[in-house]
């Protein structure tokens, strides 16, 4: 069986890219960079994720670095009640520090 891909937000790509939301909205725009359009209530309809191996390997090198400095601070989902339903059983990582 296939371990489950770790999904991130375009907001924490960005911090591990050192780019802008932006900039990483318009890669994705322009197909420069993949990502999944998931479905979510409140105020938009949809948010972008992006998996891990789709991540530069300078961003990788921050991914660890974050994950081993903050000593792998892990947030569950279901912690959050506006997760999308697809989200609830993963575990994320808190990349941005907030």
């Amino acid at each position: 069986m296939q371990k489950p891909e770790i999904m991130l937000t375009v907001k924490e790509v960005a911090v591990l890219e050192d780019l802008s939301v932006e900039t990483m909205l318009k890669r994705i725009q322009r197909g420069k960079l993949k990502a999944a359009k998931i479905d979510v209530q409140g105020r938009r309809d949809f948010e972008y994720r992006i998996t891990l191996s789709d991540v530069s390997k300078a961003g990788l090198g921050r991914y660890y670095a974050r994950i081993k400095a903050a000593g792998a601070e892990q947030l569950r989902l279901t912690d959050y009640p506006l997760a999308p339903k697809d989200y609830k059983g993963l575990t994320l990582l808190n990349l941005t520090g907030k």
